[in-house]
């Protein structure tokens, strides 16, 4: 029996650092927004609810928000 292995990059573990002038925000937000967007990418006329290849999938949404 195989099973595929993914391993994600090495992150760097540097604290980020937030001026009282910048609000801070609540993680949950963050991933609510973050679900809804791939969610809506997901159910679009490019995927039409299937992604059959996450890192591919990944790579659209990404460079969706490319400037």
């Amino acid at each position: 029996m195989s099973s595929d292995v993914f391993s994600t990059p090495d992150l760097s573990s540097d604290a980020i650092v937030i001026s009282d002038e910048q609000k801070s925000v609540n993680n949950t937000d963050i991933v609510s927004l973050l679900k809804r967007a791939l969610n809506k990418l997901a159910n679009s006329l490019e995927y039409n609810g299937v992604v059959e290849d996450i890192y591919a999938f990944v790579n659209v949404f990404n460079n969706s928000l490319s400037y």
